[in-house]
């Protein structure tokens, strides 16, 4: 873990109030781990840090990608290259590496957790990797060329919504998944999968105040008790969660909106 004055070097704007933001620091960039996250602080007025899930690495490079919901994400929106923020990761425990056809879910911004496992699996020569996406609209839609895309409106690639994809590629032989998105859809990803003996990881979202489990404001319910999104996730094998009917964690804190 390491907390630094990060320097941003590119900010580019990759759909409506969708953004991704480069920071320069060789440190963070090489210990960052698929499913990791950075808490950053953004300046003035901002109480608490805000967790995002580290988008891409390159080279001296890390990344983000974030959108803007709210008055943190709104100031997070207004800086601009060759300015610095105070940035702390790479926090938390990742995916690992598993299976020979793996399938990557993201859920509307849920997508920014899986840009750079999918890179890791194409380093380890798994070439059989496949992306499926699900937004509401194509207006949230993040490009994605190799992800195939559906959208309840219909407006971009298939309509309906991402878990049906699911169900045709488990169909197809995938023999492992990784999901992040609404908590709805990872019950539902965690549905699909069970009983199948097919591994599946989900990558929890939650608001965290410190990042670094000391607080305990981001704990989700586990067949072993409470955990700590933030320490012992933010990614966890699905058959360990505990969801209630709605898809909403248990004893959990609000959730995080801002991937």
């Amino acid at each position: 873990m390491i907390q630094a004055k990060c320097q941003i070097v590119e900010k580019k704007q990759v759909a409506e109030k969708i953004f991704v933001m480069v920071f320069e620091h060789a440190v963070i960039a090489s210990k960052s781990k698929p499913g990791q996250f950075v808490h950053i602080n953004l300046g003035p007025g901002s109480v608490l840090r805000r967790p995002f899930s580290v988008y891409d690495t390159y080279r001296d490079t890390f990344s983000i990608l974030f959108q803007v919901v709210g008055s943190g994400t709104n100031r997070l929106a207004t800086y601009r290259p060759a300015q610095s923020l105070d940035v702390i990761g790479p926090l938390g425990h990742g995916y690992p590496l598993e299976g020979e056809k793996p399938v990557l879910v993201g859920g509307g911004m849920g997508l920014a957790s899986l840009k750079l496992l999918h890179k890791r699996f194409i380093d380890s020569k798994k070439d059989d990797v496949r992306v499926i996406l699900g937004f509401s609209s194509n207006v949230c839609a993040v490009e994605w060329p190799e992800a195939d895309v559906c959208t309840e409106d219909g407006s971009l690639g298939k309509k309906g919504i991402v878990t049906g994809l699911l169900n045709e590629e488990l169909k197809s032989g995938a023999d492992a998944v990784y999901a992040c998105g609404p908590e709805a859809m990872l019950k539902k990803v965690g549905d699909a999968t069970k009983g199948k003996k097919i591994p599946t990881y989900l990558c929890l979202e939650r608001y965290m105040a410190c990042g670094v489990g000391a607080c305990l404001s981001c704990v989700c319910e586990t067949k072993t008790g409470l955990k700590r999104v933030c320490r012992e996730g933010p990614v966890f094998k699905s058959d360990d969660i505990i969801f209630n009917e709605t898809g909403e964690k248990k004893n959990s804190a609000k959730k995080k909106k801002e991937t």
